[in-house]
């Protein structure tokens, strides 16, 4: 029993350990430079309360247009963790006809109050979201 725990609790610390390490997004350079690209983060959850040790998701969308407001499809996006726990899937994508790249937000709840920063980059453009965690024991 005590081994299961062990093992249980080594990996949830290596998972930690290795989803803290600050990353700054960087777009794949396939755009033509002239091209203006503007990058929206939509639809994460700006807060989630659970359980301490909880497995915890959050769905979002990466929008991204031109200078006209107009969707861009077929274009290199890379999403990730800037700062606090957690993961995002996927961490490189190409926008859909419809100019979006659908991701999720992935983390083990930590104890106490915690904020992580989602970040995502195209062309020169890059889109900060940020999304506060508070894990309880006693939920």
């Amino acid at each position: 029993m005590f081994r299961y725990a062990y093992v249980g609790g080594l990996v949830i610390a290596l998972f930690l350990l290795f989803s803290c390490q600050s990353e700054q997004p960087t777009a794949p350079e396939t755009i033509p430079s002239e091209q203006v690209l503007n990058v929206q983060i939509s639809e994460l959850d700006r807060a989630r309360i659970a359980r301490e040790g909880e497995p915890c998701t959050a769905a979002f969308d990466v929008l991204v247009t031109d200078d006209s407001d107009s969707v861009v499809p077929d274009v290199p996006v890379t999403i990730v963790v800037e700062s606090g726990p957690g993961e995002v899937a996927p961490e490189i994508s190409v926008t859909d006809s419809s100019g979006v790249v659908k991701a999720v937000y992935f983390v083990i709840i930590p104890y106490g109050d915690t904020t992580a920063i989602v970040s995502s980059a195209a062309g020169q453009d890059t889109a900060r979201a940020s999304i506060d965690l508070h894990g309880d024991p006693l939920l």
